[in-house]
């Protein structure tokens, strides 16, 4: 399979599985709490990623987990929001606000730091 088509699967796949997850959590924090659910969830992609990359946690020193927690941060406050506010409306609302970081993320890319976004991204 030629790279530019395996980056492509592995894209449309990562996007199915997004889609997925929306109702598939939905449904989990109808049984248990939001932070219960969560803490489920990354401990299993925790186990997972441990199995598929233990070679690499030997690397691991103090600057990479300093610099792990520091990105952390914005991503456990992001999905336990979007976790608590699905435990209130919809799986599609939810999902098409959680979407608009597409569109956010160059937009604040450009505010931010200045920079031109290309128009093959805009069309995107």
């Amino acid at each position: 399979m030629k790279s530019n088509r395996k980056y492509l699967f592995l894209l449309l796949l990562g996007t199915a599985f997004w889609g997925i997850s929306v109702p598939l959590a939905k449904e989990g924090i109808s049984i248990v709490n939001p932070f219960v659910f969560l803490t489920y969830r990354f401990l299993i992609a925790a186990i997972v990623l441990a199995i598929f990359f233990h070679k690499k946690l030997k690397h691991i020193d103090k600057r990479t987990i300093k610099y792990g927690l520091i990105v952390s941060i914005p991503l456990i406050i992001a999905l336990s929001l979007q976790t608590i506010c699905l435990k209130y409306t919809s799986s599609s609302n939810t999902a098409f606000i959680a979407g608009m970081d597409v569109l956010l993320v160059p937009i604040l890319k450009m505010l931010l730091f200045k920079k031109q976004i290309s128009n093959k991204v805009w069309i995107a």
